[in-house]
């Protein structure tokens, strides 16, 4: 795994690389409409090819594909003599920057560069001496840097935005000491294991490819940098909202068709906060009752009748079973010896562990045009998207807040939602595409806490109120806006001239 001073030198070689490389592209084959956009299309594509390849060689390749570069040399040249008739590509690398045993090629009578200060690498030679997983880093920093180095002459003094070459010194590693906990015990845990491809999107765009999501991280037991992998947790929250209360829906009989917007909103996607929501007086007797008459809310919560209400249920980011993570999940995965009722020692278990970058591959996307009807031109559209592999393991927890004052109807509406969630068997993106299809057994607690309660109690609950919690659902329907007052019981205000109503308090039908 890279150092701060590999990254700083992968960035420094493959810039020049890059700029030898561009002397190379065929630009007959290149077209000049891809010409023109050559800046957005190299940075957009330098990510997927640094994911999707797995050494710095493997990568020129998918460059050299994609932008019509005839590394190998096959007997072209440019006008102002940067390459000679037969040559393969190389980068005039100032020898400040130079890679420690790189072979050079030797200077040919009038030379454009002057071999004193700058030494000529062929291009193989100089990709083998670049750290591929410090590349990696680099080019997720900021491929825009690289572009925009490679893609522009030379200038005067342009060597100093970057660092020069540092050995990096060869000092021991410092290992701290790590708590005992990593992971909170009174979390519900659960591992996955993907029955399909999984697809979760990138924080940003690169071109026509659609990364996995992922994050730097620091390896605490070598100090080092990693970029990993992983399923946010608001992602896997977004989803239960929308299972537990479409459920609830078709528990009591009704679609969210039938449910004014304001109340599906807040249901779905926690509400909206309105001017002056955050000083509005606080509604405790609101509160009381939203809570006690849907236990989903009560888990979820969000911005209902201008009242903030938080949820008691917290989601945890998916962390993706590899080595960069073994730190995080050997204190609780406690993993066993093949054949063994022995644990693993930690050292055992991060050489098992498959690396983050070995789990994902690009899938293709095509949309076919029907070139018998009319107007298919530009229909047809090629995509990439990155996925995790089928049979990659994620650990996945949540947790309910303060267990002892969670009602047991909410912990059992809990559960239901997790049968649920098990049945379904679908997370991230692209399920329509049959991705996101995963496995699991139930969650279990954390060691010395209890289990999730039997979906009994909640089934139950909602059979005996169905018509109050219908009634609450409606909540607005020809200017009345219902707020419940109880189990069964419902209070309804009729809104009036100038603002006053009238109240008036009915059975619930």
């Amino acid at each position: 795994m890279p150092t701060t001073s590999q990254i700083a030198n992968a960035e420094v070689c493959f810039s020049y690389l890059l700029r030898g490389l561009k002397h190379r592209i065929d630009w007959d084959k290149l077209g000049a409409e891809r010409r023109r956009a050559l800046p957005t299309e190299l940075a957009d594509f330098l990510i997927p090819a640094a994911i999707a390849a797995r050494s710095t060689v493997e990568m020129v390749k998918l460059l050299c594909q994609r932008f019509e570069i005839r590394a190998a040399g096959e007997g072209w040249e440019e006008d102002d003599g940067y390459a000679r008739r037969g040559r393969p590509a190389y980068a005039l690398v100032p020898r400040q920057f130079m890679p420690p045993g790189v072979v050079e090629l030797e200077a040919e009578a009038g030379a454009p560069w002057n071999p004193k200060e700058t030494a000529c690498v062929r291009w193989d030679h100089l990709a083998k001496s670049i750290d591929f997983a410090a590349l990696r880093l680099a080019v997720y920093q900021n491929p825009q840097l690289l572009t925009t180095f490679a893609l522009n002459p030379p200038v005067e003094g342009e060597e100093a935005v970057f660092s020069p070459w540092i050995e990096s010194a060869m000092a021991p590693a410092w290992t701290p000491t790590l708590p005992e906990r990593l992971l909170t015990p009174r979390a519900f845990r659960t591992v996955w294991t993907l029955v399909s491809n999984l697809a979760h999107g990138a924080d940003h765009k690169s071109g026509n490819v659609t990364m996995f999501r992922r994050e730097r991280r620091i390896d605490p037991t070598t100090g080092e940098q990693v970029l990993v992998p992983f399923m946010s947790g608001n992602a896997v929250r977004g989803l239960w909202r929308d299972m537990i209360f479409y459920r609830l829906l078709r528990l009591v009989g009704l679609r969210v068709e039938d449910i004014p917007p304001r109340i599906a909103h807040a249901l779905l996607a926690g509400g909206t906060i309105e001017a002056g929501a955050d000083s509005a007086s606080v509604d405790v007797a609101l509160r009381r009752r939203v809570r006690g008459l849907l236990p989903a809310w009560d888990l979820f919560a969000g911005v209902i009748e201008q009242q903030i209400m938080r949820g008691v249920l917290r989601v945890h980011d998916a962390q993706v079973v590899c080595r960069e993570n073994a730190w995080l999940l050997y204190p609780t995965l406690r993993p066993k010896r093949q054949g063994s009722a022995d644990v693993m020692s930690f050292e055992e278990f991060h050489a098992a562990l498959p690396v983050a970058d070995n789990l994902t591959q690009l899938r293709l996307l095509t949309r076919h045009a029907h070139r018998d009807l009319e107007d298919s031109d530009g229909i047809q559209m090629i995509t990439d998207t990155e996925v995790l592999l089928p049979g990659t393991t994620i650990l996945h927890s949540f947790q309910l807040l303060d267990p002892s004052n969670v009602s047991s109807l909410a912990a059992s509406c809990m559960s239901d939602l997790i049968l649920e969630f098990r049945d379904i068997a679908h997370t991230g993106a692209g399920n329509a595409r049959g991705y996101g299809q995963i496995a699991f057994d139930h969650y279990l607690p954390g060691e010395g806490h209890d289990a999730l309660p039997p979906t009994d109690e909640y089934l139950a609950y909602v059979r005996e109120n169905r018509d109050a919690i219908r009634a609450f659902l409606l909540g607005e329907k020809n200017g009345e806006v219902m707020k419940v007052d109880g189990v069964g019981e419902v209070k309804i205000t009729r809104s009036g001239a100038k603002g006053r109503g009238k109240k008036a308090t009915g059975e619930a039908t």
